[in-house]
């Protein structure tokens, strides 16, 4: 993705770790075809009980914030 005029990065360099989100708004995807104006809410569920998730997860989204865009793919993934 395209955070900055000319700046391409990988989603697992923008350092997600158990325990944090994050939501990036009007990125740019793909360098070959340059998609633009979504956002990436990420995911890394917590530890508990000492056990985590062995990685985080990404949604390419038009919804704008994180608690929306969590809740939406909740609901879904709920009904698949």
């Amino acid at each position: 993705m395209e955070l900055e005029n000319g700046i391409w990065r990988e989603l697992n360099a923008l350092g997600l770790k158990p325990g944090l989100s994050l939501f990036l708004k009007g990125v740019k995807v793909t360098k070959s075809h340059k998609i633009a104006g979504f956002n990436i809410a990420g995911k890394w569920k917590r530890k508990l009980q000492g056990c985590s998730p062995k990685e985080g997860w990404f949604i390419l989204t038009s919804l704008d914030n994180l608690t929306e865009a969590i809740r939406t793919y909740k609901k879904r993934f709920d009904i698949e």
